[in-house]
């Protein structure tokens, strides 16, 4: 993908548009594909594997649409801000909530969010960094959003996937 042909960005359209739930006015869209791209060309110049400068690339462009953080309920603050301070608080009465447990609980929250499917935590996998980046997205989008990235070569996954990959 270093080099984007016009399907690239098609598809790079697409998926921006389903990871911030349609909320990309069509400026912003254009602005977000462009840092995108510059962000890409700065990475591969500086030594960066493509992997890791396209998810780079893509947590910049879009850093107002997804959650980062090291520790989860630093993430889960920015999650309730993605939904106007509508969901529930960290749930810090389970002390021994582990990570898979807190996905768990996070996807029975989005899933129940909306009445027309709800929404999904979707994770990019920053290729070697600590923070965790999520974005959410409507749950009937998902699918489409994680076959538009493995097409272009982005690791987009559901949490929950990559623990359970790990053994949790």
């Amino acid at each position: 993908m270093t080099t984007a042909t016009t399907a690239d960005k098609e598809l790079l359209s697409e998926l921006f548009e389903l990871l911030t739930s349609g909320l990309l006015e069509a400026q912003d869209l254009q602005t977000a594909l462009s840092e995108f791209d510059t962000e890409v060309t700065s990475a591969l110049q500086y030594g960066c594997g493509e992997p890791m400068a396209l998810a780079a690339s893509l947590k910049f462009a879009l850093a107002n649409h997804c959650a980062t953080g090291d520790k989860l309920d630093e993430l889960h603050e920015q999650v309730v801000e993605m939904f106007g301070g509508e969901l529930p608080d960290f749930p810090v009465s389970s002390p021994k909530m582990t990570t898979p447990d807190y996905f768990r609980w996070l996807d029975t929250n989005l899933t129940n969010w909306s009445e027309d499917g709800g929404y999904e935590a979707l994770s990019l996998d920053g290729h070697g960094g600590e923070d965790l980046c999520l974005f959410a997205v409507r749950r009937q989008d998902t699918d489409r959003v994680l076959h538009l990235a493995q097409t272009l070569g982005l690791r987009i996954e559901r949490p929950l996937d990559v623990w359970h990959a790990m053994g949790a």
